[in-house]
């Protein structure tokens, strides 16, 4: 039976990042099963970025400001009174969650996915939502209301709890491979290590850099490459200029598409110091491309990331870096942790979570409007 779906977030292409992709992905695997789907999201007026896939329907009901989204709420109660959905998937508990469960209203069903900053936290740099106490209860008030709350990777359960989500309404569906498995031998890789995400403090590239530092006397030649944008582009190059090391970092800001995945292929690995994170859809992009993956050893990378498969620093120790690239220069080594890659990156599929999230879907609608 095709269900009337909408999925709502603050955030949507042609902004670019993680989340974006996901959402984009979902509506379009939805749409091609015959559901009627929609993505309600903000208007970023004259912003360059990738365009939404084809198949459904995208409301650009909010502003991109705080102020101009909250004038958006009537026109998503226009929308909810118009087209009757079925199923309202709220990405994000607020702001997305709290607007979606107004779909209770007109008898639709709810569920909310968080994909981190809702309810992830590190006071250390500042970041989560929860952090403000005026939305941490909002958060709280959302999650007791859903009907089911869906979180991206085993290592959020506790998150989702603290958050005040019940245990009986948590579920994991994990994120899944927004690109192909690569079936290509991989080419000559090339001497850099490559950093792909915003340029946030989340993202902790002042202790890739402070790492980088340490491999200058054993890898001369080798450069760090770092994609993305970000408020802290400038605080981050002043740092490489303090540590000497500006001359073997590229700033390539935002890279899609084919180039992206060239990069990706081509790294000796791609590195990763983040300081908290959902899931890392970047660490299952390169090991889809057969790329080996550096990464910090703590949850939620070990749930994907292994002995076998890649290999572990500790961000905060940036001389750990030097032994990993050295267990790299062995004869087939980084291919050897490639093919592994390539091995676990099959298993999360698209059509999976689908499946998952459909599953969810019917189940409520069964149940009703409770």
């Amino acid at each position: 039976m095709p269900l009337n779906i909408c999925h709502v977030t603050e955030t949507f292409l042609p902004k670019l990042g993680g989340l974006q992709i996901v959402v984009d992905q979902l509506a379009q695997e939805l749409a091609r099963r015959g559901h009627r789907v929609t993505v309600a999201c903000p208007d970023y007026g004259d912003l360059k970025g990738p365009a939404p896939g084809p198949g459904y329907q995208v409301e650009r009901c909010f502003g991109s400001t705080v102020p101009s989204f909250g004038f958006g709420v009537l026109a998503w109660r226009r929308l909810l009174a118009r087209e009757r959905f079925d199923v309202i998937h709220a990405h994000n508990a607020w702001p997305g969650g709290t607007l979606g469960l107004m779909g209770r209203a007109v008898g639709a069903a709810t569920l909310v996915t968080s994909h981190g900053r809702d309810i992830l936290v590190d006071r250390s740099i500042g970041y989560g939502s929860r952090l403000n106490p005026v939305v941490s209860a909002l958060i709280r008030w959302t999650l007791a209301r859903t009907q089911v709350h869906t979180v991206v990777s085993d290592s959020m359960v506790g998150a989702a709890q603290a958050a005040g989500s019940e245990t009986d309404k948590i579920k994991v569906v994990p994120n899944f491979l927004t690109s192909s498995v690569s079936i290509q031998p991989s080419p000559k890789r090339q001497p850099y290590l490559l950093m792909v995400g915003r340029l946030h403090a989340v993202k902790a590239v002042d202790l890739a850099l402070a790492a980088f530092k340490e491999t200058r006397a054993d890898f001369p030649q080798m450069r760090l490459k770092i994609v993305g944008h970000g408020g802290e582009r400038h605080k981050l190059q002043a740092l490489a200029g303090r540590l000497a090391i500006e001359d073997s970092v590229d700033w390539l800001g935002p890279v899609v598409g084919e180039e992206k995945e060239g990069l990706i292929r081509e790294a000796t690995a791609l590195l990763l110091t983040s300081h908290v994170e959902a899931f890392c859809l970047s660490a299952l992009e390169a090991m889809a491309l057969g790329t080996p993956v550096i990464a910090p050893d703590r949850r939620p990378f070990t749930d994907i990331i292994g002995d076998r498969n890649g290999l572990f620093i500790r961000p905060d120790e940036p001389k750990t870096l030097v032994p990993a690239l050295k267990r790299l220069t062995k004869p087939d080594y980084a291919d050897e942790l490639g093919r592994r890659g390539l091995e676990v990156a099959a298993g999360f599929t698209r059509a999976a979570a689908v499946d998952e999230y459909e599953n969810i879907y019917y189940r409520l609608v069964a149940q009703g409007n409770k």
